[in-house]
């Protein structure tokens, strides 16, 4: 459950960096807000919530909430979140439209994976009672159908959408992988490649022999540093260069392809295999399929499935497996197949403190505030403790993210507080808005 939220965090947050997102308020509020009225209404649906649901829920669902909550306060919000089941169905909410317009702009179909980890997340909100009731199934199809139904107009663009020349659109490409904080290495490799594979197009023009070659990769690297950006602008690079048909990216991770019973890890496994055809299939934290368990786990099934699909449909589409460098030692070691079909290995390092700052400038001017010289220097003050600190908890960008977010919040508790804000004080963040820890 934990890993189907982050994935419709995640992706919200991209669309968020992307400037997709429209609305005043932070976009994991819309998230957050969202996501516990989809589990209200199928928890609470049926009018009984009994004290051992309510703890289960509290384990499962208490990063939704925030942290766990007393049991009337359950209720209450459960309660309250029934009252809200119309809106539900009545349009998708405002974090999937930014999802959306950023697959639009992007040609990816990201939204589609949203819509998958929301259906995971409330099938288990439905069967928190040990069983799925008529009335939780009918609300939980009506969403999804609703859901699936907004995604149609981007799965379309791609066809729909006038053609670029392949120049044109990988010109774009690379620039906005140049326009990325940091990266410089990770920026050189993807330009070495490129260039490799435009000399191997036109030896096969010049009718001239071109070795055989890979193009399944591995990102190594820690949270937050960029990984999923840049497996994003892959596929279109990939797409622009002709190297695959269609240049949408299924991102995964060990949930989406492992099930817990005999026979279900293929299919899962083969289904994101043909959604990617065509594309690119981005396996996020691969180690979690085999890293510390026994060959009995189903992870090893997936990973020969997934070894003979590429082998099977190794013109068609191609892999990015990604993770923690030391892990991902481990996951490529797995299984013969891995280690011969993953060619290209790609170190995407932990951002500098200076980095930091400017993702952090650059969020900010995004969505329209502005750092106040001295929480300027209060930020750099910050990220410097950070990286040179760096604990196990230590997420870069993301980290950086958080402290946007928590900035907001201190900066509107404390405009409350002013009768009539002026422009500059409703855009200037100040240095007491800048916290390392919530607070």
């Amino acid at each position: 459950m934990r890993e189907h939220f982050r994935v419709v965090w995640n992706v919200a947050q991209d669309a968020a960096r992307g400037g997709f997102w429209k609305e005043a308020r932070p976009i994991g509020a819309d998230v957050n807000e969202h996501v516990t009225t989809l589990l209200g209404v199928l928890v609470g649906g049926d009018g009984r919530l009994t004290d051992p649901e309510l703890e289960l829920f509290n384990d499962l669902f208490s990063e939704v909430l925030g942290g766990r909550q007393t049991f009337p306060v359950l209720r209450a919000l459960l309660n309250e979140r029934v009252a809200q089941k119309p809106e539900l169905t009545a349009r998708p909410p405002a974090f999937f439209e930014a999802i959306l317009r950023m697959d639009t702009a992007a040609r990816t179909t990201t939204a589609r994976n949203v819509v998958l980890s929301l259906q995971e997340i409330g099938r288990e909100a439905a069967a928190l009672d040990g069983d799925i009731g008529r009335g939780e199934l009918a609300a939980l199809t009506d969403y999804i159908l609703m859901l699936r139904e907004a995604t149609k107009p981007t799965e379309a663009a791609p066809e729909t959408t006038p053609a670029q020349t392949p120049a044109e659109t990988l010109e774009a490409l690379q620039a906005k992988l140049h326009r990325l904080v940091g990266l410089e290495a990770v920026k050189r490799r993807v330009d070495t490649l490129v260039n490799m594979i435009r000399v191997r197009q036109l030896r096969k023009q010049h009718e001239l022999p071109v070795t055989p070659i890979s193009l399944h990769m591995v990102f190594n690297g820690n949270p937050g540093t960029g990984k999923t950006t840049v497996a994003r602008l892959m596929a279109g690079i990939f797409r622009a260069l002709g190297v695959v048909a269609k240049g949408q990216l299924v991102e995964v991770d060990r949930a989406d392809l492992v099930a817990g019973y005999v026979g279900q890890t293929s299919l899962k496994v083969n289904e994101r295999v043909e959604a990617a055809l065509g594309g690119v299939l981005f396996i996020d934290e691969a180690y979690a399929l085999v890293a510390g368990r026994g060959e009995s786990d189903f992870g090893y099934e997936a990973v020969d499935v997934l070894v003979k699909a590429m082998e099977d449909h190794r013109d068609d589409f191609i892999v990015i497996a990604a993770g923690y460098p030391d892990k991902m030692r481990e996951f490529i070691d797995s299984n013969p197949g891995l280690r011969s079909r993953f060619a290209i290995f790609i170190e995407f390092a932990d951002y500098r403190a200076d980095e930091l700052l400017l993702i952090l400038e650059r969020m900010v001017e995004d969505h329209g505030y502005t750092l106040t010289e001295a929480a300027t220097t209060r930020a750099r003050q910050l990220f410097t403790g950070l990286v040179d600190r760096k604990s196990e908890s230590f997420a870069n960008a993301r980290d950086v993210r958080n402290v946007f977010e928590r900035a907001l919040d201190h900066h509107a508790n404390r405009l409350a507080k002013i009768p009539e804000p002026s422009r500059t004080e409703l855009m200037s963040l100040e240095p007491g808005d800048l916290t390392e820890a919530p607070g």
